[in-house]
């Protein structure tokens, strides 16, 4: 039997606003809330257009539903996480250093506010995306913590990484 080699991964990194932005764009894209009320609003959007359309809605207003509701929607769709990308760059605290230790146990990590011990427990899901890893708590599967794949010293240890989320979510 090979010896036991505890998991251990340190990093130390600074979030910059393209992480948020990215990491909730695809949150958005893969969430099935967001896909729900997408089709709610474009049933609504047609129903209002059929009726404007046989005229039994007159006037300026539910014309103008028939735009306001897509663009709404477009508006929180795709400048929803720009916007918090703007904000990570307005609150020093979203860009700041943060410290990451993961082991077999959980997950820690420090910034300069607060420390969070996360067992492994605590989450419910991970997601590889094109520059990120994401964490999906259980207690609220919106919530998520994301790694940056910057923060990795090469494949292997990105490699390594995988190996445990597998072990861990399957």
């Amino acid at each position: 039997m090979p010896p036991y080699n505890p998991v251990r991964f340190e990093f130390r990194f600074s979030p910059i606003p393209q992480d948020y932005v990215t990491c909730l764009q695809d949150f958005f894209y893969h969430d099935r809330r967001t896909w729900i009320i997408l089709a709610a609003w474009l049933v609504v959007t047609l129903v209002i257009s059929y009726f404007f359309l046989i005229g039994t809605f007159g006037g300026l207003f539910p014309g103008a539903l028939v735009f306001i509701i897509p663009l709404a929607f477009l508006f929180y769709f795709v400048t929803g996480p720009s916007r918090v990308g703007k904000q990570a760059k307005k609150y020093s605290i979203y860009t700041s250093e943060v410290s990451w230790l993961i082991t077999d146990r959980g997950v820690f990590i420090k910034n300069r506010e607060e420390d969070v011990d996360l067992p492994w427990d605590e989450f419910i899901r991970a997601r590889e995306i094109t520059d990120h890893y994401l964490l999906f708590q259980k207690d609220n599967p919106r919530i998520f913590q994301f790694l940056p794949k910057r923060v990795f010293e090469g494949p292997q240890q990105e490699e390594s990484f995988r190996e445990l989320l597998r072990d861990k979510f399957q």
